[in-house]
């Protein structure tokens, strides 16, 4: 009677390692930009209330407002958010500091008045300057450099 063999050989243990390291090869670094994506637009999912709060400020008074304070916002570094680490309303503007895993990415957001006089607020969005190439595939389209 033959002796049937059972379980792996070594060499399809191998083959299941190596297909397994490529698969982590692969998959890690896309799910590092998903994350760093991930932060980015948790600030930008914060700071939407407060776009919407500043252009109401600027219907009701014709000016833009100095500081969180005037909106009765949170100090700037008040903010609740796993990645957000500051928020600052300066003159209308707003600034996020966002914590990525290689950099503080510092976003600006400044507010546009329509030209046609009629108080429509339209929001120009940027980075720090020197970092666009480094962030620019964490940014949705609205934000990166053209």
């Amino acid at each position: 009677m033959r002796k049937i063999k059972s379980g792996f050989v070594f060499l399809e243990l191998l083959l299941v390692v190596f297909v397994i390291s490529i698969l982590a090869v692969v998959s890690i670094p896309a799910y590092s930009d998903y994350l760093e994506r991930a932060k980015v637009t948790e600030a930008l999912a914060i700071s939407q209330p407060v776009q919407q709060h500043i252009a109401e400020y600027y219907a009701w008074h014709g000016r833009w407002p100095e500081n969180n304070a005037v909106l009765g916002l949170p100090e700037p570094t008040q903010w609740q958010g796993r990645y957000l680490r500051q928020l600052t309303v300066n003159q209308g503007k707003i600034e996020l500091q966002v914590a990525l895993t290689s950099t503080e990415l510092v976003l600006f957001f400044t507010p546009i008045i329509d030209s046609s006089n009629t108080r429509i607020v339209h929001w120009n969005c940027h980075p720090t300057e020197g970092l666009h190439e480094e962030v620019n595939p964490f940014l949705p389209s609205s934000c990166r450099n053209r």
